[in-house]
């Protein structure tokens, strides 16, 4: 005569202010759960050259030995495409498209120009886990030379607050994509 018993997971949260090379901000550390339900919403808006995009995530975990925490965040973004171009919403895949330039640089025009703004939150303290608290501000000008291949300068400032400790960092890259499809 067994007994069987459900294996608990053991899982950490984790992220990076935006950007793939930095260290992880947000950690949580190890929380051993029975299961996790994630809630997330999102909205985009596109009239002419202006762009918005805002979407909040939240996940609930079963973790009675950690007081069952909620770790949460969301952002909102603003765009402007300055040279006038207008962005499309994919209903299939649910996102803004990328631009596609009315004068590809590589016809002799100047490509398309878009300036955004962008603000991040996440927050992983709750209950019995102290994963950090983000603020993320920043900006991006990208250039795209046609319709698959795009420079991006980001500038940002993120704040964070965890192990008792308030700092902040200044990220910046430049980015260059060159897109397949």
């Amino acid at each position: 005569n067994s007994t069987w018993a459900p294996v608990r997971a053991v899982n950490s949260v984790t992220a990076k202010p935006e950007a793939f090379f930095a260290p992880n901000f947000i950690d949580t550390g190890p929380i051993g759960f029975d299961g996790a339900t994630n809630l997330g919403a999102e909205v985009a808006f596109v009239d002419g050259p202006w762009n918005a995009t805002a979407e909040v995530m939240q996940m609930q975990t079963d973790a009675p030995d950690e007081g069952d925490p909620r770790i949460w965040g969301w952002h909102a973004q603003l765009g402007w495409t300055i040279t006038g171009e207008r962005r499309t919403y994919d209903r299939r895949w649910g996102v803004v498209s990328l631009l596609n330039p009315d004068s590809p640089t590589g016809i002799g025009g100047t490509g398309a120009w878009q300036l955004s703004g962008r603000y991040s939150f996440m927050d992983a303290d709750d209950a019995g886990v102290a994963g950090g608290v983000m603020h993320k501000y920043s900006a991006n000008l990208q250039w795209y030379l046609s319709r698959f291949t795009f420079v991006t300068v980001h500038v940002g400032y993120a704040d964070l607050a965890r192990d008792g400790i308030d700092s902040g960092t200044c990220v910046t890259h430049i980015r260059w994509g060159n897109l397949t499809s």
